[in-house]
């Protein structure tokens, strides 16, 4: 059996699926629960109790909150299609064996796996021994090849590293805000990071730079335009309640980086864009930018305790109170004339997501059971189709932190989530939000996430914190930087459009049948101990090139008005009625033509099996 080693990540963004044919695997996305597999062990029913729950000193009281008291692997893991997935631990497996295959054809495979190592999980219930700290490793086997796919999450290198022992040096805060310049890819935190652009940012070394663009700033984030702007955006505030203020600065630079040095970069003059004073509606805080090129506007999305967007001027990044504005002066080419929040038109700044607590009659709201009702550090992007994405931290940096996201037709919203509820609105007992990454092993609180394309790539930095977020005497824990690919999906079960994923995308092609028997499907873990690795979306086609889109639900036949089988609603009837079957929460005819030469599943649908081929009675 040839075995192939795959690193982390699979170099396509947008992984290809056949449309118009038939999925050969039974159950690929695991809705059905186990049917069809073997050693199938699902995620529906397991849960993480809140790390609130375990984390307060006063866990009865904050448990008894039904909104608080578990964060399902379902919505932590954030599957890409469904709801559930297989779970498969350290050297255990899950098969099936596939059938409908012609003697000739040739036949792709492809899934998509990721790791969900336990991760640390509160003081009182989960010790640090209960961290999985191993490499989640899938192993898939089909007929006779086998690929074995490193899935779990990046280990960094270098100055990145999440070394402990040197973190009042390299400790990276608020994101790994990366962007790629004269062939250097340089990452702003805490301090600036670079590589050699022809390096890989996960898996390759990155090394540490003394050179200062935006000292005494928290949040850093580039903000590049091209021939027109060069900068880091950053954030100050004073949280004292005698005298609150936040404020949004850019920091113009000049120069040039190259491979080994970043000592030809040198700070300009800093400058404010936008401020608030008095209060925390709204908290000025952790802008990000996305250049939308073919309109040749620049956005900033900022804020905390609820998230906002604005346009800004794409030559100096001050606020725009008329649209597409230009021009560094302020006052002129529609620029605002001031930098205060509360002198520019409620038009100008528009609030996007939300995720504050709710104490009102009939509307109580601390949270739901992934993370506690605050949220901060927003960032734009768009996708394949136009669409426009939100995503931010939702919970709390000292025990919670999710990415999550959000998607609009339109820079300025409503961003909706996967089932259709408004992100910046409370209705129905919640905000709407859906997950993109929780919590992973050793890497606790992933937040403060940015974006930026290369080539066909498009990467998710973030930090996390290792371990204990937060120490037991209340000390803050310390901020690393990590980095993964984003691939996208279409139309998931329902969730209409493209949508991001941090899963792994999985491909065996060139399968040629050797007979029309039925072929093995082994998805197996072969990771470190106690190691558990999800799959997800398993598909089987016979390979056509001239009928390819982009990833898309398993096809199903649609049930006609003459099927008799989709009268049936209920699973157990269509279980037991002979000639149907239950697929994609459908019951839908069988055709006795699909199951070949395969004599067992022939006779036991009904069918007849004479001269080695299946048909109708």
């Amino acid at each position: 059996m040839g075995k192939v080693l795959i690193s982390l990540l699979v170099s396509i963004a947008l992984l290809k699926t056949s449309v118009g044919l038939t999925n050969l695997v039974d159950n690929g996305s695991f809705e059905s629960g186990g049917d069809g597999w073997v050693g199938f062990v699902s995620s529906q029913g397991k849960f993480m109790k809140s790390i609130q729950c375990a984390w307060s000193n006063d866990e009865e009281k904050i448990c008894d909150n039904k909104s608080l008291n578990k964060c399902t692997f379902e919505q932590r893991d954030a599957p890409p299609d469904g709801k559930t997935f297989a779970i498969v631990a350290e050297d255990e497996s899950i098969k099936q064996s596939v059938s409908g295959f012609v003697k000739g054809k040739t036949y792709e495979l492809r899934l998509w796996a990721r790791g969900i190592n336990n991760p640390w999980g509160g003081y009182q219930k989960v010790s640090k021994n209960n961290i999985v700290e191993q490499p989640a490793i899938a192993r898939v086997s089909f007929g006779s090849k086998t690929v074995d796919v490193n899935v779990g999450y990046p280990i960094m290198r270098g100055a990145a590293a999440a070394n402990i022992k040197k973190a009042g040096k390299y400790g990276q805060d608020d994101g790994a805000n990366v962007w790629v310049e004269n062939g250097v890819r340089i990452h702003a935190g805490n301090g600036l990071l670079f590589q050699d652009a022809s390096k890989h940012p996960i898996r390759d070394e990155w090394k540490f730079s003394n050179v200062k663009l935006a000292a005494y700033q928290m949040a850093l984030a580039p903000v590049h335009v091209p021939g027109r702007l060069r900068a880091i955006g950053g954030t100050d505030y004073n949280d004292n309640e005698k005298n609150l203020w936040s404020k949004l600065i850019v920091n113009p630079y000049e120069g040039q980086p190259n491979k080994n040095s970043l000592n030809g970069l040198k700070g300009l003059a800093k400058y404010t864009v936008l401020e608030h004073r008095g209060s925390e509606k709204p908290w000025v805080i952790d802008s990000h930018y996305f250049y939308d090129e073919g309109e040749e506007r620049l956005w900033m999305s900022w804020g905390g305790h609820e998230a906002w967007i604005t346009e800004v001027s794409p030559d100096s990044g001050y606020v725009c109170c008329t649209p597409k504005c230009s021009g560094k002066i302020q006052g002129k080419n529609g620029v605002c004339s001031t930098t205060k929040f509360t002198d520019h038109d409620s038009s100008v700044h528009t609030k996007i997501l939300d995720f504050r607590p709710l104490f009102q009659k009939n509307k109580e709201f601390e949270g739901d059971g992934c993370g506690v009702a605050y949220m901060e550090g927003p960032a734009i992007h768009r996708g394949p189709d136009g669409s426009w994405f939100a995503f931010a931290s939702w919970g709390s940096m000292s025990t919670d932190y999710t990415i999550r996201v959000c998607r609009s037709n339109s820079p300025r919203g409503p961003y909706k989530d996967k089932e259709g509820n408004d992100c910046a609105k409370f209705e129905n007992g919640m905000y709407g939000s859906s997950m993109l990454l929780g919590p992973e092993g050793p890497q606790s609180v992933p937040g403060h996430p940015h974006f930026w394309k290369e080539g066909d790539v498009l990467y998710m930095g973030y930090d996390f914190r290792k371990g204990a977020p937060q120490k037991s005497n209340g000390q803050e824990g310390y901020d690393f930087m990590a980095i993964r690919e984003i691939h996208w999906l279409e139309n998931q079960n329902g969730a209409k459009g493209f949508w991001p994923t941090i899963w792994t995308p999985i491909t065996i092609k060139g399968i040629t049948a050797q007979s029309n028997d039925d072929i093995l499907l082994d998805l197996s873990n072969v990771g470190g101990k106690d190691s558990k690795v999800a799959f997800d979306l398993v598909e089987v086609y016979e390979t056509n090139s001239e009928k390819t889109s982009t990833p898309t639900k398993n096809p199903t036949k649609e049930p006609t008005s003459n099927d008799s089988c989709a009268s049936l609603e209920k699973k157990k009837k269509c279980k037991t009625r002979k000639g149907c079957t239950w697929k994609r929460k459908k019951c839908i005819q069988i055709k006795c033509e699909d199951f070949k030469r395969n004599k067992r599943k022939c006779m036991k649908n009904g069918c007849k099996f004479a001269d080695r081929t299946c048909t109708s009675k």
